[in-house]
Order: C-alpha cells, then sequence, then structure tokens
C-alpha cells in the first residue's frame, strides 16, 4: 500500500521561509538538469506537478518550449512564477486532453507522498506523453538530519509521520514494472537561529513546533547541540513508459551534493 501524508498547517506555514534558507530547490534543479542533459533534451516541454510555489522548475535551466505549472491543493498561492507557463488545478487539466498537447517532462518533485492513488494520476497524465517523454520524482530519502529528526520525532510520539519515501517508490514502479533510474541529491538548510530551526522543524514534522516543551525538543530532536544546518537528502527516481533500459546500479550511485 502507498502510505500517503497530510499536508499541514504548520508545514504549510513554514514552507516559504524554509526553502529561502535552503539550497533545495537549486541542488533538485542541477540534478534534473544532469538527467535531461544524459538524455538528450536541450529543449523541453514541461508539467510541473505540484509546483508549489515554481522554484525547482525557474532553476532549471534546460531550455524550455513551453511550461505547465499544476497545483493539486487549489490554493491560489501555489502557483508558478514563471511567465512562460500558467497554473492549472486538476479539473482544468483534463481540459488539455483535447489540445494538441505533447509533454516531454513530467517533474513530480516532493508531491507524490500526499497523493493516494498516484498511479492513477500517472496513468491520467499518459495521455499527454510520448515514447521519449521522461517521468522525474523527488522523494525524501532515508538519510540525512531531516530523516533522523523525523525517525527521532516518530519514536517519540511528537509527530505521525516518518520522511522516507524511497522505499515505497520503489516499490511503486517495481509493482507496474517500470524500468528506472536513480540519482541521491544532497540538501542543506542554513540555522542561524533559534526561530529558523524551529521553521525547519514544522516543515520536516508536520507539527505545531511552538506547541512542544523544550525539553521534547532538545532530548528528541537536537541531542543537546544546535547544529549550524539541517541536512535533507532526495532520491531522484527517472523513467520513461516505453522500457528505457536504465541501469539501476549505475544510476544508484550517481549523486548531487550540496
Amino acid at each position: 500500500m502507498w502510505p500517503t501524508i497530510r499536508w499541514t498547517g504548520p508545514e504549510e506555514i513554514a514552507f516559504v521561509t524554509f526553502r529561502s534558507a535552503s539550497n533545495e530547490a537549486l541542488m533538485i534543479a542541477r540534478s534534473i538538469d544532469q538527467i535531461l542533459f544524459e538524455h538528450g533534451f536541450t529543449q523541453i516541454r514541461l508539467l510541473d506537478f505540484g509546483s508549489g510555489t515554481g522554484e525547482v522548475e525557474m532553476r532549471i535551466e534546460t531550455g524550455r518550449e513551453s511550461s505547465v505549472s499544476v497545483e493539486p491543493s487549489g490554493n491560489d498561492w501555489l502557483v508558478s512564477r514563471r511567465q512562460a507557463g500558467r497554473t492549472h488545478n486538476l479539473d482544468e487539466l483534463v481540459k488539455l486532453f483535447t489540445q494538441p498537447i505533447e509533454i516531454d517532462v513530467f517533474l513530480f518533485c516532493r508531491v507524490l507522498g500526499y497523493i493516494s492513488e498516484p498511479v492513477e494520476v500517472f496513468n491520467l497524465l499518459k495521455n499527454l506523453s510520448s515514447d521519449r517523454s521522461i517521468w522525474i520524482a523527488v522523494v525524501s530519502a532515508p538519510s540525512g538530519d531531516q530523516y533522523h529528526i523525523c525517525k527521532k520525532a516518530f519514536e517519540q510520539g511528537l509527530t505521525d509521520r516518518l520522511s522516507e519515501r524511497t522505499s515505497a517508490m520503489r516499490a511503486l514502479l517495481e509493482d507496474q514494472g517500470i524500468n528506472y533510474g536513480t540519482k541521491l541529491v544532497r540538501t542543506a538548510y542554513s540555522v542561524d537561529s533559534e526561530s529558523k530551526a524551529r521553521i525547519a522543524l514544522a516543515f520536516f514534522l508536520g507539527v505545531d513546533v511552538d506547541s512542544l516543551e523544550v525539553d521534547q525538543l532538545q532530548s528528541s530532536i537536537w541531542r543537546g547541540h544546535h547544529p549550524t544546518e539541517l541536512t535533507s537528502h532526495h532520491t531522484v527516481f527517472y523513467w520513461t513508459m516505453n522500457d528505457p533500459g536504465h541501469a539501476r546500479k549505475r544510476s544508484e550511485n550517481d549523486s548531487t551534493r550540496s
């Protein structure tokens, strides 16, 4: 079963501030550019599903013929800031199927964990794909500070989520008979104040951190000291729907470092 998490109020409030102090969007975009280069793309028609504020899409340097940003939450402020495209919700996206549009790159950046039936989304979007289309999904990896903090907080009953999607994503793709490649991306968030530390925790855990006692934070998360940065690790999966023949063992050794 695909494990689904909720997009919470505290997580949403912390999102913009967290991203502004992190190199996450830049490092993920750099990895995506590398994948596109390896697959011979110089100009792309991009669909960014779960685009949020569009920060990853804006940092992709590969040339763009067109961009479509989809924010399934329907929140008006979660729109792409790029001038090249516009934002669609899921109902509007269906209308694209009647248009002569063919997408080169389908991007799911840290969004599949919030979707209950990702395979249904893939099948829906497949109508816009070609044999050359590449699918890219960025999910959390079982390493880095974010993973260890969430694991410890889960054990202490401070959050109901575990920050690790890589194993579930592997199972999902393999269940569909899809060959895939992977890259590991390491990103960092600067921590120079107590408030920034709490913002990071609210984003990681999806909880109101201000409601937690200081001793809970110290014993369960900080372990008595405050780091100057917190790391998040991500697995970037990429595949095509026509048996890409990706060498998994080679791909899984690739990484993009902060």
